[in-house]
């Protein structure tokens, strides 16, 4: 499923897709937390990851990630 993603992430021409989620399982289809450490959002930290599609990598700053709405319950 996630290999599905990332090929309609490609096709549809993104540049970067950004998780929230294990790095145990993510850093296995390349995404990594040292590409979004900089950045400061409500859920930063070892959990947040980034995958370039590009090979020019991520842009110099993400202006918004869109959390899901059960983020919204979250302390």
């Amino acid at each position: 499923m996630i290999k599905a993603g990332l090929d309609l992430a490609n096709a549809a021409e993104w540049e970067d897709v950004v998780v929230l989620d294990s790095p145990d399982y993510y850093t296995r289809f390349g995404f990594k937390v040292a590409l979004v450490e900089d950045f400061k959002f409500k859920y930063s930290g070892p959990h947040l990851m980034a995958l370039a599609l590009l090979e020019k990598g991520l842009p110099e700053l993400i202006a918004r990630i869109s959390y899901a709405p059960a983020f919204n319950n979250l302390g």
